[in-house]
């Protein structure tokens, strides 16, 4: 009889343990949640959505008859950080800011002062301080910019300033430390009328500082050119204190824009460093019976930084696209954030000055 208990009792479980094992391999598979993943492919002009409430900066923002231009955007602890030049009205006296966002969008001024300002009499930066860009190198902070004594652009030198917080800075001894050739015409040399507009990143454990550059060019892509020329330059330091020779690295792309068009080429680069790749953004400029505007805004990018360059064909922004952009598009700067490429740019239509942003999503 106990036998047969026991006997009973191990059917019974096996088949409570059959039904169970039924149920269990009736339950469905888990839902599987897809991970989107980077694709730099997905950078291209069409990418690029302008924020609705353009323009974010304009004309009497943060201070009476503020003319803001020319951002450059760096993120720390937990916020954007805005280096743009500014005046009062157009008083001849452009000066660098700072400015704080949480957003990329709504900024406040911080200090409430300009962090850098024109020299004394007689120094090359006497008249104007503009076109920040500022990088962080081996602990300190970098802000080069473009400082003049006339508003004659052959008359544009390039120096930089160093801080340990981004707010106070000490201009180099050393400035300035770029300056155009000047002379007669001599072709090819590509830095003789104007070096201007300084972009840095930090690229194989150097500062790689771009900067526009104008010049007479005889031939350029193998198209012949025997007229002036915008193009990028280039000079690099191990130290931030010790620079390289100036050398020409990129050219406006002959069937993109073409000197024959009366395109000039380009200005403004700001570089960034995405996918082991040197990303160059830049705006494009025009000429126009001896007039020149800054039309589009474009993109390039190089696995060295230094050639072999990629162009997207199609400009990011064209000066037509928003009504405050009507008279130039310029100045753009870019952050990476690890799924959007975020971009602000300035322009004007008028008189009135401004700062867009734009945003371009990276992930499939």
């Amino acid at each position: 009889m106990l036998k047969l208990t026991i006997q009973l009792l191990s059917l019974f479980s096996l088949l409570l343990l059959t039904g169970c094992l039924e149920k269990e391999e009736s339950k469905p598979a888990p839902v599987t949640t897809r991970t989107p993943t980077l694709d730099f492919s997905l950078l291209t002009p069409s990418c690029f959505s302008a924020y609705s409430g353009n323009p974010i900066l304009q004309t009497n923002d943060l201070f009476t008859n503020a003319m803001w231009n020319d951002p450059s955007v760096i993120y720390e602890n937990g916020q954007y950080i805005m280096y743009a030049s500014a005046s009062v009205g157009f008083d001849g006296n452009v000066k660098i800011y700072r400015l704080v966002s949480s957003n990329a969008i709504n900024w406040s001024l911080s200090p409430s002062t300009a962090v850098l300002e024109k020299g004394t009499g007689g120094a090359w930066d006497d008249k104007s301080v503009e076109t920040p860009n500022v990088v962080k190198f081996n602990g300190t902070y970098y802000m080069f910019y473009t400082g003049y004594q006339t508003n004659t652009a052959t008359d544009f030198k390039i120096g930089y300033a160093t801080s340990a917080d981004g707010i106070t800075w000490t201009k180099s001894g050393s400035n300035p430390i770029l300056d155009s050739v000047g002379g007669a015409a001599v072709p090819d040399d590509f830095d003789q009328f104007v070096v201007a507009e300084p972009g840095a990143i930090v690229f194989n454990n150097q500062i790689y500082l771009y900067f526009t550059a104008q010049g007479y060019i005889t031939t350029s892509g193998g198209v012949t050119i025997n007229d002036q020329l915008m193009t990028i330059g280039l000079i690099t330091s191990s130290d931030g204190t010790t620079w390289s020779a100036p050398q020409r690295v990129y050219d406006p792309d002959q069937t993109l824009y073409a000197r024959s068009s009366n395109w000039k080429g380009h200005s403004t680069p700001n570089p960034i460093v995405m996918n082991g790749q040197v990303h160059l953004f830049t705006d494009v400029m025009y000429t126009d019976g001896g007039t020149d505007t800054q039309r589009k805004l474009h993109h390039a990018y190089s696995s060295d930084g230094t050639s072999n360059w990629t162009d997207n064909s199609a400009s990011l922004f064209d000066r037509s696209d928003f009504a405050w952009t009507a008279g130039e598009i310029r100045s753009p700067t870019v952050y990476f954030d690890g799924d959007y490429l975020k971009m602000w740019f300035a322009g004007h239509q008028s008189f009135t000055l401004g700062i867009g942003y734009a945003s371009c999503y990276l992930k499939n």
